[in-house]
């Protein structure tokens, strides 16, 4: 598949991954959709989102996204643009801010807002009201971890340097694949790897000497997160890794000839998942009439 895309990284710890200014490469369709990337992050600022097991924390949102992406593959013309919320400099949350043409108006395009913990500890947004498809959107409030950690069986002696880091992260995530199945509308698909992080970080008060949070997808679109993480262990600086749905549909994740991580279909329009999807929250002019 022709990228839709690129991202260029930041190699220094702690900052993130920019991506360029639209999901395509054309000058005019930039410009397009310079306001649609604008609405986004007005969305995208609209969630106030908490972290912790008891005593509760406010994750920071970082502005900027991290991935402006298009998915030509399906049919109704998607678009969107992907944040990260952090608390010590860490993900902890990751959410999509997207629209599609509808089917019935190519004039009007359907507004929704996806979610994915990122993190060991329960999550809860707040926001102002709003309507879907379904009715009243309820906060987003799960009981469990979004991710599970697990020791890389690599075991790669860590890099000196954040590039030489970077290099071995890269490669680590070079290792995995990943599938989509199929759908009532779509065809099982094998997805790719998008070799450079959308955020690279570290923590020092969670004991992260260096992280990446890589993505694999469907034309540019994130549909399985996968995280790669240098944590302090009683051992060592150990490669640890950590996999999250980003999207309903079931995926499954294969490290050389083994699966290791798999999911199945995701309910929508439920609060209490660490996958969070509301499809239809808004409308706007396909034409992004003000």
């Amino acid at each position: 598949m022709i990228f839709a895309c690129t991202i260029s990284l930041l190699a220094m710890l702690g900052q993130v991954g920019a991506a360029n200014d639209a999901p395509s490469a054309n000058a005019g369709e930039k410009s397009e959709f310079k306001p649609w990337a604008q609405f986004y992050t007005q969305q995208a600022a609209e969630y106030r989102i908490f972290a912790g097991n008891g005593t509760q924390h406010e994750l920071e949102l970082q502005s900027t996204p991290v991935l402006q992406y298009s998915n030509p593959v399906r049919p109704t013309d998607q678009h969107g643009t992907v944040y990260v919320w952090t608390h010590d400099g860490r993900p902890e949350a990751i959410g999509s801010m997207w629209s599609s043409q509808d089917p019935k108006d190519s004039g009007q395009r359907v507004i929704s807002h996806e979610f994915q913990s990122l993190s060991v500890d329960p999550i809860m947004s707040q926001h102002a009201k709003r309507v879907g498809r379904q009715g009243v959107v309820p906060d987003w409030k799960t009981s469990e971890a979004g991710i599970e950690w697990r020791l890389l069986p690599d075991d790669a002696t860590p890099g000196k340097t954040a590039v030489s880091r970077l290099l071995q992260m890269r490669r680590l995530a070079e290792k995995f694949s990943a599938q989509i199945t199929s759908s009532d509308v779509e065809k099982a698909s094998d997805l790719r790897l998008l070799i450079q992080p959308l955020y690279r970080y570290s923590s020092a008060a969670t004991g992260v000497v260096d992280g990446g949070l890589f993505s694999f997808v469907l034309a540019t679109d994130p549909e399985l997160l996968l995280m790669v993480e240098l944590r302090e262990t009683k051992d060592g600086s150990r490669w640890h890794y950590a996999a999250a749905r980003f999207t309903n549909r079931p995926l499954k994740l294969m490290h050389g000839n083994l699966e290791v991580w798999s999911c199945a279909k995701a309910e929508a329009y439920v609060g209490h998942q660490p996958y969070f999807l509301y499809w239809g929250v808004g409308r706007r002019s396909s034409a992004f009439d003000r």
